[in-house]
């Protein structure tokens, strides 16, 4: 799994993510030389989990219904 700073992320970017499409591995990118993200390959079914996982509208929008779901019992007890 490489691991390359940003720089050279930037100016590779376009085939960075051409190889890690195709299969060809992981990238670790760094920032000041400390590891701070990954690029990995998706498929189109990956997306929208992910997305409705780790967005923070989506966060926002479980956890307010887990808050009325918690006021709704303790309304019924």
């Amino acid at each position: 799994m490489p691991i390359i700073g940003i720089r050279e992320f930037k100016n590779r970017a376009s085939e960075i993510v051409r190889k890690v499409r195709d299969g060809d591995g992981l990238y670790i990118i760094t920032l000041h030389g400390k590891p701070s993200a990954m690029i990995i390959p998706l498929d189109e079914d990956e997306v929208e989990k992910l997305i409705s996982e780790h967005h923070p509208f989506m966060i926002m929008r479980r956890t307010q219904r887990a808050g009325r779901r918690i006021r709704n019992r303790a309304k019924r007890d």
